[in-house]
């Protein structure tokens, strides 16, 4: 059964957090346990239930985004710009700004000196959106936090 978010959500004026929606699972001693989700990519199943199986899905002009950073960053060259792409979950960017994130990642993929390695740029955002989730509330539970990030090639050219 699917809950919707607004048969959920706490008195106006309420102290309480806004909730989201649940599918629940009525089990057979009585009991009910839920899962809160809005989204299950590529899932048909939970469609059927209310929970969206599509994922979003932005197509961009890689050449306009370098044109564009180029000219933001007062750069002499479209090749000083480079790229990078990030997926990341709700859990992330509900506490960590997407600026942040792609700075921290852009630091660990090119710059050479002094800069954390992607693996632990990653677990340094992830434990910050983790702090954010955990200290307000006082309690251990934090959302699923996801996180992939990739170089983008600009046009087909590979650098050695």
């Amino acid at each position: 059964v699917c809950v919707p978010p607004e048969s959920v959500q706490p008195p106006p004026g309420s102290h309480l957090p806004h909730l989201s929606s649940r599918v629940m699972a009525n089990l057979d001693d009585g009991t009910q346990i839920g899962l809160a989700m809005s989204r299950s990519i590529g899932d048909p199943e939970a469609d059927r239930l209310g929970v969206i199986p599509d994922p979003t899905v932005e197509v961009m002009d890689v050449g306009a985004l370098v044109q564009e950073a180029a000219e933001a960053l007062k750069v002499e060259s479209e090749d000083e710009v480079e790229l990078l792409a990030v997926s990341a979950s709700d859990g992330l960017f509900d506490h960590v700004t997407p600026e942040t994130v792609a700075l921290e990642m852009a630091r660990s993929l090119y710059e050479k000196e002094g800069a954390p390695r992607p693996l632990l740029a990653a677990e340094r955002l992830i434990m910050l959106s983790s702090r954010f989730w955990i200290e307000p509330q006082q309690v251990a539970y934090r959302d699923d936090i996801s996180l992939a990030v990739t170089k983008v090639n600009k046009g087909g050219k590979v650098k050695a």
